[in-house]
C-alpha cells in the first residue's frame, strides 16, 4: 500500500490504533456476549490458542529479521543473543504510529540489542542529538586520555 499524504494514517494498523478505545469496548462487548454463550473450559482453549498464534506470528516476524541481519544488531553489528528472545527489541519509528503500540510494516527498523535500544530510545529517535553526544563523549574520552598520560 503506497503512502498517501492526504490521510493521517500510514496504515491500516495506524489508523486502528489511533481509534483504538473505541475499538476495544466494541471487542470487549462481543467478547462478553460469546462468553456468555461459552463452557468456561472452550473460552480457555480459545483464549490459549489466540496467544499461541500470537507468539508464532511474532516468532515468524523475529525469525525473518533475524535472518535478514545475519543475526546482528542492525545498529552496532554486534551478535545477538541466540536461543531466546531476551535482549532482542524490534525496533521500530516512534514517531509513526500512535504512542503505546508495537508499530506498522513502514515503522519497523530491525532488531537491536538492549543497549541500542535503549540508546535510541533515550536520544529520542534523533539522530542529531546522538551526533553531538558521541562528539561530546569522544572529546570528554580524549581530554581524560589527555590528564592520565599527564599525571605519569
Amino acid at each position: 500500500m503506497a503512502h498517501r499524504r492526504d490521510v493521517r494514517f500510514c496504515s491500516r494498523g495506524c489508523r486502528y490504533s489511533a481509534n483504538r478505545e473505541q475499538v476495544r469496548e466494541k471487542t470487549r462487548e462481543r467478547m462478553r456476549e460469546w462468553r456468555e454463550k461459552q463452557t468456561p473450559d472452550a473460552v480457555e482453549a480459545a483464549l490459549e490458542a489466540r496467544r499461541v498464534a500470537w507468539r508464532e506470528s511474532r516468532q515468524k516476524l523475529i525469525s525473518s529479521y533475524w535472518e535478514a541481519q545475519a543475526g546482528r544488531c542492525y545498529l552496532c553489528g554486534d551478535k545477538l543473543p541466540a536461543g531466546t528472545a531476551h535482549g532482542i527489541h524490534l525496533d521500530h519509528d516512534h514517531t509513526c504510529c500512535p504512542k503505546g503500540t508495537k508499530g506498522c510494516e513502514r515503522c519497523r527498523r530491525g532488531l537491536a540489542c538492549l543497549p541500542c535500544n535503549l540508546l535510541i530510545g533515550y536520544g529520542q529517535d534523533d539522530p542529531e542529538r546522538l551526533r553531538r553526544i558521541a562528539g561530546n563523549l569522544a572529546a570528554a574520552k580524549s581530554r581524560a586520555a589527555r590528564e592520565i598520560s599527564g599525571l605519569r
